[in-house]
């Protein structure tokens, strides 16, 4: 399975342990290559964080954030994520489990681009909206939409619960049941109880919003691991900040392309800039 995995022949998600090897970590010190959920203490960060967390009065208790980390213990990642990872030089250390899709199958939904109707749609609505004040609420909504069309897919329906509104008498029958957590007085003789759901049917494409999130967690990666070494000196540059769809840079010159390392110019004014640097004209925005 690992095999067919890395050279491509299978395509689906894998639950895998993967880990950066000690030699590679000062390389990915500015930017661990695994993006992921975790709890993060106090005694997780520097002594830096660490003071001005102490100086706000922040994390005061353990809180699940979006991280950067060196290792991913059970984690789910798609294939082409995967292949990616172990590329910049990640060891696989274990594929715990595997959910293989139909490659010919997988191929036709590629070729034929089912979404990107969609995708087009939100867009041009969304630079409508940058160009034309009186239609930033529409931009706004087109936003929202894009975002909820594959966001919605990752939804855990099983953490949702009924909500009922019993009198007195009620909630006392209801007390008798295994399922009952709590009940809150809302005013006298009114009772909101919350229970789990008796059954929960599971409809949810995820493989859409697992899909897109992989995708965009690699060409994140991709530009900052391998883009801008290759194109700009380290010491010309310095990240400041990242999300999973922006990175923040400092540079130490007046313009971006008095940073390029002169052999790359050429290269990089040709395919380089407008592919990953050029923002779109009607948000008014160039990078400096």
């Amino acid at each position: 399975m690992e095999e067919a995995l890395l050279n491509g022949t299978m395509f689906g998600f894998a639950k895998v342990d993967i880990s950066t090897p000690k030699c590679l970590k000062e390389e990915y010190a500015d930017f661990p290559p695994i993006i992921k959920h975790a709890d993060i203490s106090i005694d997780d960060i520097g002594e830096h964080m660490k003071e001005y967390a102490y100086t706000t009065g922040q994390l005061k208790k353990s809180h699940k954030n979006l991280v950067s980390s060196y290792f991913g213990k059970e984690i789910m990642f798609s294939t082409p994520m995967i292949c990616f990872l172990v590329k910049q030089g990640l060891k696989l250390i274990r594929i715990q489990k595997a959910i293989q899709y139909d490659e010919e199958q997988a191929i036709q939904y590629d070729e034929e681009r089912p979404f990107e109707g969609f995708r087009d749609k939100v867009t041009q609505h969304r630079r409508e909206g940058d160009t034309n004040p009186d239609l930033a609420m529409l931009a706004d909504t087109y936003k929202l939409l894009g975002n909820t069309g594959y966001g919605k897919t990752l939804t855990n329906k099983e953490g949702h619960i009924d909500v009922y509104y019993y009198d007195t008498r009620q909630v006392t029958e209801a007390s008798y049941s295994v399922y009952l957590k709590r009940a809150k007085l809302v005013k006298e003789n009114s009772y909101e109880v919350p229970t789990p759901k008796n059954k929960i049917v599971l409809t949810l494409t995820i493989v859409v919003g697992l899909s897109v999130y992989n995708w965009t967690k690699i060409e994140m990666l991709e530009f900052f691991h391998d883009i801008l070494p290759v194109n700009f000196n380290k010491s010309m540059y310095q990240c400041r900040e990242e999300d999973t769809d922006s990175i923040h840079l400092a540079i130490s010159s007046n313009d971006l392309l008095d940073a390029v390392k002169p052999e790359c110019k050429e290269e990089f004014m040709q395919n380089i800039y407008p592919k990953w640097f050029v923002t779109w004209k009607e948000n008014k925005q160039t990078p400096k």
